[in-house]
């Protein structure tokens, strides 16, 4: 089964008051770890949806097997970066038969809960499978091809969970109470306990979640940082036709308009 992963990386975080993509979480960040995530669990293409800090974002995943989409009209809302992922997706396979839906701030999403989630969807036969947690229905979320123009529709703010409860009689739902676990704001984030695992079915109470001593970005400025070769930082605020990467794909995509895609080659991060 092809399925592709939707990776939702274009928001403002306006609540976070910094890219809480790039926010460390075990050792990398939020963003490096769910696009790992959804590699392990086999998911091809891997397509990131990137917006607002887009540059710094793109940077962050040189050298890893993404493609890159670039939606103009972030601010607009969740919706049109599902439509602007699936559409992309769709673009690179032509045959795809599902795509999952995948955010950058539920932390303890991982390669297993994935594979697990991707196969429950040829187990049950179900269009939808959705994750199951805090006494809703969310992502991670499979949606078969027959429902990508559903996705396709999405506007403004609303994302995918209007779907899910629209077709409820398609959906098995995946019990994984970790992804109740997302990070909004800095006090989330300062919360969440850095030695913690999570796997489906189990995640750790919040008593047991610890402050984090001090908050840690991987950014081009500020206190902690990281040393990022003049190169590379002159290739992320270059204009995508002029990036180079062997492995990530870069494409420009909004509803009214599409661009042609431009490979884009760099360094591989160490």
């Amino acid at each position: 089964m092809s399925v592709a992963a939707v990776v939702l990386a274009a928001g403002g975080s306006t609540r976070f008051g910094e890219p809480k993509q790039l926010a460390a979480f075990q050792g990398e960040t939020f963003v490096r770890r769910i696009v790992r995530a959804a590699i392990d669990a086999g998911c091809a293409p891997v397509v990131v949806v990137t917006g607002e800090d887009s540059a710094r974002v793109i940077l962050e995943l040189t050298g890893i097997p993404i493609s890159v989409a670039v939606n103009p009209q972030w601010s607009s809302g969740l919706g049109s970066s599902i439509g602007v992922g699936v559409r992309h997706a769709m673009d690179l396979v032509a045959d795809l038969d599902a795509a999952v839906l995948l955010t950058c701030d539920q932390p303890f999403v991982n390669g297993p809960a994935l594979t697990q989630l991707i196969e429950l969807r040829l187990t049950s036969g179900k269009l939808i499978i959705a994750s199951a947690y805090a006494g809703t229905l969310g992502i991670p979320a499979l949606f078969d091809r027959s429902l990508f123009p559903d996705l396709l529709r999405l506007k403004g703010d609303h994302g995918a969970k209007g779907i899910i409860f629209e077709r409820r009689y398609d959906v098995a739902s995946f019990n994984f109470p970790a992804a109740a676990i997302d990070i909004d704001t800095v006090g989330d984030y300062e919360k969440l306990d850095q030695s913690s695992t999570c796997t489906p079915g189990h995640c750790p109470a919040e008593d047991q979640s610890v402050p984090v001593s001090r908050r840690t970005f991987l950014n081009t400025t500020g206190a902690a940082t990281l040393a990022i070769p003049p190169i590379l930082r002159a290739q992320a605020d270059a204009p995508s036709s002029q990036r180079k990467d062997s492995n990530m794909e870069i494409k420009r995509i909004g509803f009214s308009s599409r661009k042609e895609s431009s490979k884009i080659k760099g360094k591989k991060n160490s």
